[in-house]
């Protein structure tokens, strides 16, 4: 069992992106913890892991609900580490605009991610942008059979569909058939 934390405490530091305490208890807790990059956590298993899970949240800062659902899975996971059975990569989008309440701070950060920006390029967002596809291309390269990347969202307006995923365009490939079943 790892030191107590109070969920409120653990909730705010998520959605600030400062993984420095949780990376410190997890480690406690005998999972190997890493801040690739400020906003992010990575929490491995002792055992080798057949799927390399990379979660976002707070890509919009306005959108805190999956900020709080990756809170409660933390928490979860706090009091049992020996429950993780992925290569677990977990990056908070935009801390800036979370602090704010605010979509974004100058562009919508799910635009930026491309070297093709345009006028977007200056954007308080972009350097952001950069650290999160290089972290990401790093996480993905390493060795699993399996390879899944969840950007959770929550609706700002009413929705048609209660849940919906996105499935990216190589969706007939074989190593996608399980993301898709699940």
């Amino acid at each position: 069992m790892l030191t107590p934390v109070d969920s409120q405490a653990l909730l705010v530091a998520l959605a600030a992106g400062d993984f420095t305490q949780m990376a410190q208890r997890f480690a406690q807790g005998g999972l190997q913890a890493a801040l690739p990059a400020p906003g992010m956590l990575r929490l491995t298993p002792a055992a080798a892991a057949p799927l390399r899970l990379l979660i976002s949240v707070g890509v919009h800062g306005n959108e805190t609900a999956p900020i709080e659902m990756m809170a409660a899975v933390l928490d979860a996971l706090r009091q049992s580490p020996d429950s993780l059975a992925v290569d677990l990569l977990i990056v908070v989008g935009n801390p800036a605009a979370v602090a704010r309440g605010t979509r974004f701070i100058d562009a919508d950060l799910n635009r930026l991610f491309t070297t093709e920006r345009g006028a977007l390029r200056g954007a308080a967002e972009a350097a952001r942008a950069d650290v999160i596809m290089q972290a990401s291309a790093d996480f993905l390269a390493g060795g699993a059979s399996q390879k899944w990347h969840l950007d959770l969202h929550s609706a700002i307006r009413p929705s048609r569909y209660a849940r919906f995923a996105v499935v990216p365009a190589q969706a007939d490939d074989a190593t996608q058939v399980p993301m898709i079943a699940w």
